[in-house]
């Protein structure tokens, strides 16, 4: 490989830069310690509010501004260039784009489509299914996903109060259960203050003292989703009651680590538990400040520094200098997995998915 590394591009599509402030400059402000991350966080929301991706914050933003500040060499564009390793969100980058002889597409798949020529897909939980796909077609990568930036833990001028119960996401990604006026009502008379915050104050933990966090209380695990609303939990020192997601489920140890959920009557219990029990909520908050050593936003950026010089810039030599013949064979092989194999897979995960529906009514008739 050369000495020289490979010129490195984090794309963000025009939507992103049409703004009335200059990306650039508002970038360079918090490089230069004029902004804290919290105030580049309210900034994009406010000057996005549309655009309820945050992927492009999480994926492209974060990782560009933390590599960039620790010297590894990389820009910004508005433009997929021609040549170079181009890391984008799959949403926003066409579905068949080819990445070319001196291009490698790096996608952060996030809860996005598969892009058919991408060489490499990131993805923030272990279970998802691109990772299962053969290694001889498919390079895929586990990241773990960035806390949420400028995050603002519990202040501990609370005490032992355990009454404000907060879900921090798009009301959309919460249970319809949870929404609904009655859930509210029921939690503010068993003595709880509930509140779907606001996603400008995503980061803003300081008088929250649990969070709950489920999409639904059926069998989806959501294999496509991280288990950033857990990491967050354990940087604000703050218990969480989640629902039955891989992602979730995958970095469990104890049972400290989260309280899982499966009806909207398990989290009354839960809240009734940890309201009871001091000792309990003080042990977890213990153990969530022991178990978010490796996903500090230093400890990501390790991981990125780490794939990118590890692995993509002698994988970007290897591409830029192999023949034309196999690189079309790549495609080709691309074009088979998805076109044929993969309905196949499909059709094998929808049979699985009626069966397991099946036996778990059995199960209930049974009870």
């Amino acid at each position: 490989m050369n000495s020289q590394a490979p010129q490195t591009y984090f794309y963000l599509p025009k939507v992103y830069w049409e703004i009335k402030e200059d990306l650039v400059a508002v970038l360079e402000r918090y490089s230069a310690g004029e902004w804290s991350f919290s105030e580049l966080w309210e900034w994009h929301v406010q000057s996005h509010e549309s655009l309820k991706s945050d992927g492009l914050f999480a994926w492209i933003v974060q990782p560009y501004l933390y590599l960039k500040s620790r010297g590894v060499p990389c820009e910004l564009t508005a433009e997929i260039p021609s040549e170079g390793i181009i890391i984008c969100a799959g949403k926003f980058v066409d579905r068949d784009i080819k990445p070319g002889k001196d291009r490698v597409l790096v996608v952060a798949k996030g809860d996005g489509p598969v892009v058919r020529y991408a060489q490499i897909h990131l993805v923030g939980n272990v279970h998802e299914a691109i990772l299962q796909r053969s290694s001889r077609t498919w390079r895929n990568k586990f990241i773990s996903h960035f806390p949420h930036p400028g995050l603002m833990p519990r202040d501990p001028v609370h005490g032992d109060r355990f009454q404000n119960i907060a879900y921090m996401g798009l009301d959309t990604n919460l249970a319809p259960e949870l929404r609904t006026p009655e859930w509210r009502e029921k939690l503010e008379k068993l003595g709880f203050r509930w509140k779907i915050v606001s996603r400008d104050r995503w980061h803003d933990y300081t008088d929250v003292d649990a969070i709950v966090a489920v999409r639904s209380f059926d069998s989806c695990t959501y294999n496509w989703k991280p288990a950033s609303k857990l990491f967050n939990a354990w940087l604000a020192g703050t218990p969480a009651i989640l629902g039955a997601e891989s992602s979730f489920q995958s970095e469990r140890k104890s049972a400290l680590d989260y309280i899982e959920a499966k009806s909207s009557k398990e989290i009354i219990d839960a809240l009734l538990t940890l309201r009871g029990d001091q000792t309990l909520r003080q042990k977890m908050v213990e153990n969530g400040a022991r178990r978010s050593k490796h996903i500090q936003p230093e400890a990501v950026v390790d991981q990125w520094e780490a794939f990118l010089k590890k692995e993509v810039y002698s994988y970007y030599e290897r591409w830029t200098s192999t023949s034309q013949l196999k690189r079309d064979l790549f495609m080709r092989k691309r074009d088979l997995d998805l076109d044929i194999r993969k309905p196949i897979r499909d059709k094998a995960e929808e049979f699985k998915g009626q069966l397991k529906g099946q036996v778990k009514r059995a199960l209930a008739l049974l009870k």
